[in-house]
């Protein structure tokens, strides 16, 4: 998701180096498995970023890919523009991340604070893209940052089988939830929610753009895109029987799009999600 810079208001504790920790790490896309999070690099020919449960990987658009952090399981993996990145998840020792920040495209990361009844472990997190300083988690519930992710408190339950959010690119208190039961929408601040779509299908990804669109993969039906302008139409359906767990849409090229799969496939399209391909040999 592409998000304005965060002003961070503090920094509560430095985790160590990722470059003075591990040895460079370089293996083929297809060894990757748990992948919790992707994103497109700030240059389009520069490849992928993917979060997974033994650390960051950068990734080119042949399907190389190196180690580039800690080996932690970072999971709600989210970009705020440029090369900034926010996360959450467990170190490998054990135990929750919190939320984390990174200003170098996620090769070390700062600790921003524990979240509400923490540490926490978000699984999910999406920034606002007229205010970055909101901020949503999931996490025993839905919590919320009206500062930038160095404080957190929770807003309620949210919506019963969430599996993703996606804040609006216009309003700060408008996000999308991705549900076991069907695409939702809350207008204020996760507080209360509407269907947005058919009922009982489940949404397992969902991502917004600067430009207004809204991605949403409903589970035996396919990838839809809705417009500006309210509209929803498929993009594709010839997934078979996997479902997208992640997408990410290149803001600078947007018909560059990546998705991961619940097998930890990734695939790449280059015509805007009309078809798609394995990235890597």
């Amino acid at each position: 998701m592409i998000r304005r810079t965060v002003a961070w208001v503090s920094i509560i504790a430095l985790l160590p180096m990722a470059s003075a920790l591990a040895e460079e790490h370089t293996v083929d896309l297809s060894a990757l498995a748990h992948i919790h999070g992707i994103a497109f690099t700030q240059s389009p020919a520069d490849g992928l970023i993917l979060a997974t449960h033994h650390g960051v990987y950068s990734v080119d658009l042949a399907g190389a890919s190196t180690l580039i952090s800690q080996p932690d399981d970072f999971m709600g993996f989210t970009g705020l523009g440029g090369n900034r990145f926010i996360a959450s998840g467990h170190p490998a020792t054990g135990g929750n991340l919190g939320v984390l920040l990174s200003d170098n495209g996620g090769a070390d990361w700062n600790r921003l604070a524990d979240g509400a009844n923490g540490p926490v472990d978000f699984h999910a997190m999406t920034v606002s893209g007229v205010d970055g300083q909101t901020i949503y988690g999931l996490y025993g519930g839905l919590q919320l940052s009206r500062y930038g992710g160095t404080s957190w408190t929770q807003i309620g339950p949210g919506v019963d089988g969430t599996i993703d959010i996606a804040a609006t690119p216009d309003k700060a208190g408008s996000l999308y939830a991705g549900t076991r039961s069907g695409l939702m929408f809350s207008t204020d601040f996760g507080l209360t929610w509407t269907l947005q779509g058919p009922e009982g299908i489940p949404v397992t990804a969902v991502e917004t753009t600067t430009s207004g669109s809204v991605y949403s993969f409903f589970a035996g039906a396919g990838l839809y895109i809705r417009s500006a302008d309210g509209m929803w139409s498929e993009l594709a359906n010839d997934f078979g029987d996997r479902v997208v767990l992640h997408i990410a849409v290149n803001e600078t090229s947007p018909e560059q799009m990546a998705v991961v799969l619940d097998d930890s496939a990734v695939l790449f399209s280059a015509d805007g999600g009309v078809t798609w391909q394995a990235l890597g040999p």
